[in-house]
């Protein structure tokens, strides 16, 4: 026995149901008529849970229903909606199976509905009349104890109305069957009971024209509850879709909404793309990508700042295991810009780099080898062995240095004839000892005199007499001291004299500062190169220059790429909001339908998010192949600024499938939360 007790519905200012009771029986079929907006859809709603009443209760058999908040949780409902309300996409099998895969009785069932032969048809090749009995099928196979139908014949024509209503009518035999209709004609017809509703009340309550069932308005709740009992109930039992019915639903919906995604698949790719780009930016290493290029070559130079004062300085107190120390010396001979230091060398000993060698042997009968004899700045040496190195050619090339032990080749540095440029007025002059002058104290040569004079008014008549000296060689700054102009020679006016005299002192400091030097280690030592960058000392070799640019570069770009990143995943989570929220919009309906199925959110989860699989992907996909594009034209023009493309698609391919896991669970909550039952309409 199924009972309305003093139910009541409001909706804003309108009253859907005012103060109702009624009381039906086990058998019998109940025609429920009224007008559109009279009360009598919010009735079969409140039947089912789908929408909750503002006062009173329906009892079944004595027991409250809906009182958990889920729609016809104690299965005591078979539910058929006027459209049908299949599952496109699906077969009419697969439609069953949601309720039942016992293939005999559904085999049964469609038999006495005439259309078994419709088995494994899909359910869009099926007109509308096979389509309610498909929905009726499918209530039946739910083993209800009533079946609810809500306007079953409202989109069909009269011949195929007249079949659904005599299958309902032979159904209500054996169990309790209520139609939602506004068709009075079949009411007549096939009801046994007729109940009108008018502005939210019962305004008729009388039996039809035919009355072949029991109204059970006489029986007793005592008697019916054995029925109850014997019923199956499973409240926390939960129906889940197939993963081959999953799948074809979702490839059906994806099937006739995917050339409408493409739009937002472009769209979303654009603000995935701010943040692949950023993070790839962000994640670069430019140092890293450096120690990778230069481990091919067997040697690079710490680079000294063509300041030998701050060299210094930044080399003290540092562990200089590993290094090998050269001094800058030219030999025009030899075309050698280097000595390196090895003790391990006798006196009278020298190694020549191969490229040295090379030179030298272009002006011999013969090419050189060990044991030869060489002079080398007005000294004789033994050539002891030729040092073919792998990086030649690139940068600092130990194929252009002599080896000399260390005092050897200071005494050649430090030859007396010492001729150096001034920085500051580009002049190259003669520095010659003078025991006569005092510390800080000058004295010019006429040469000299005069292109300083020439340079600076203020040294005509020696109205200047202070000068300061900042001495370099070869680009780099040696020394630097102010002098005081005691005279000039001025007795022999050689334009060619510019020679400078100083005390002894000064003479010993400018001469040694001459012994400007550097250190070389091994390239493939990645640990001590590290080291020394990051005591602010460069390295010097081939791709060094470049690693600068890229690393100047990156940082002038990571501010920008930061706020890039920021403002693509605010973009992208709300593109992605959208995104969702239009797959929900298209799935509402079938969502509704199988939650008066009683099928898991867990299904209904899959279902949402294998339909939105197609567009993360392909965004992602696409975003890829930019970024590959990207990362190519980079590499091309600034080597070292290797986009980690791969690390940042990952991140945004996990990234955005993680986000639309939340805001899915996120919307189905929110479905749960709010239900509206017109999406099943």
């Amino acid at each position: 026995m199924l009972e309305v007790v003093g139910v009541s519905k409001k909706f804003k200012n309108t009253t859907a149901l005012d103060d109702v009771n009624v009381t039906l029986g086990d058998k019998g079929l109940v025609a429920v008529l009224g007008e559109s907006g009279s009360g009598k859809s919010t009735l079969f709603n409140i039947l089912t849970g789908m929408v909750k009443p503002d006062g009173g209760k329906v009892l079944y058999n004595g027991i409250q229903l809906n009182t958990d908040g889920k729609i016809n949780s104690r299965n005591i409902f078979g539910i058929i909606f006027q459209d049908g309300n299949l599952l496109g996409g699906l077969t009419v099998k697969q439609n069953l199976d949601i309720c039942s895969t016992d293939e005999r009785k559904q085999a049964e069932i469609l038999q006495n509905l005439g259309i078994k032969k419709y088995l494994n048809t899909g359910v869009a090749k099926l007109s509308g009349g096979e389509m309610q009995r498909v929905a009726i099928a499918r209530a039946l196979l739910d083993d209800n104890d009533i079946l609810l139908a809500d306007e079953p014949t409202g989109s069909l024509d009269e011949k195929n109305g007249e079949k659904v209503m005599s299958i309902l009518k032979d159904i209500s035999a054996q169990k309790l069957v209520i139609v939602i209709t506004h068709n009075t004609e079949f009411a007549a017809k096939y009801a046994d009971r007729i109940i009108k509703i008018a502005k939210g009340k019962i305004v008729e309550d009388r039996r039809g024209n035919v009355v072949k069932s029991s109204m059970g308005t006489n029986q007793s709740i005592d008697s019916q509850k054995n029925s109850f009992a014997n019923h199956k109930v499973d409240e926390q039992k939960e129906r889940r879709l197939s993963a081959t019915s999953l799948n074809k639903f979702c490839f059906a919906k994806i099937k006739n909404t995917f050339v409408k995604s493409i739009t937002s698949i472009c769209i979303f790719a654009v603000t995935l793309l701010m943040i692949v780009l950023s993070l790839a930016l962000i994640m670069t290493d430019c140092r890293k990508e450096y120690f990778k290029s230069i481990r091919g070559f067997e040697h690079s130079a710490l680079y000294n700042d063509k300041d030998m004062y701050i060299f210094a300085t930044k080399l003290e107190g540092a562990d200089m295991q590993g290094l090998t120390r050269y001094y800058n010396y030219y030999w025009t001979e030899g075309q050698s810009p280097y000595i390196v230091v090895d003790d391990s060398l006798n006196d009278d000993e020298i190694m020549l780099g191969a490229s040295v060698a090379h030179t030298l042997d272009e002006r011999r009968l013969s090419p050189l080898k060990s044991g030869d004899l060489i002079g080398y700045h007005d000294r004789e040496f033994v050539v002891k062995s030729i040092v073919d190195s792998q990086n030649y050619g690139y940068g600092f090339d130990l194929n252009f240095a002599v080896y000399l032990n260390d005092e050897v080749a200071k005494d050649i540095i430090l030859e007396p004839n010492i001729v150096l440029l001034d920085s500051r007025y580009r002049l190259e002059m003669t520095v010659v000892e003078d025991e006569s002058l005092r510390d800080g104290e000058c004295r010019l040569g006429f040469g000299l005199y005069y292109n300083l004079a020439t340079r600076d008014e203020e040294f005509i008549d020696l109205k200047k007499n202070s000068v300061t000296w900042c001495f370099s060689e070869n680009n780099t700054k040696l020394y630097c001291q102010d002098y005081s102009i005691v005279t000039v020679d001025v007795g022999r006016q050689d334009m060619n004299d510019r020679t400078l005299y100083v005390s002894t002192a000064d003479y010993d400091q400018i001469s040694n500062s001459r012994l400007y030097y550097g250190y070389f280690l091994k390239t493939q030592d990645a640990e001590t190169i590290d080291y020394w960058l990051d005591r602010g000392v460069e390295i010097y070799n081939q791709d060094f220059e470049t690693y600068l640019r890229a690393k100047e570069f990156r940082e002038v770009l990571l501010p920008y790429a930061a706020v890039m990143l920021a403002v693509g995943v605010v973009l992208s989570v709300l593109y992605m909001i959208v995104i969702l929220s239009h797959i929900v919009a298209v799935n509402t309906r079938e969502i509704y339908i199988l939650k008066t199925l009683r099928v898991s959110d867990k299904s209904i989860f899959g279902a949402l998010f294998v339909q939105s699989l197609p567009i993360i992907l392909c965004a992602n996909a696409l975003v890829l192949a930019i970024n590959i594009i990207a990362k190519t034209l980079i590499e091309k023009y600034i080597p070292f600024l290797v986009l980690q493309v791969a690390i940042s698609s990952i991140i945004s391919i996990v990234s955005t499938l993680a986000i639309a896991l939340v805001l899915i669970m996120i919307k189905i909550g929110m479905l749960n939360k709010n239900f509206n039952v017109n999406f099943t309409r």
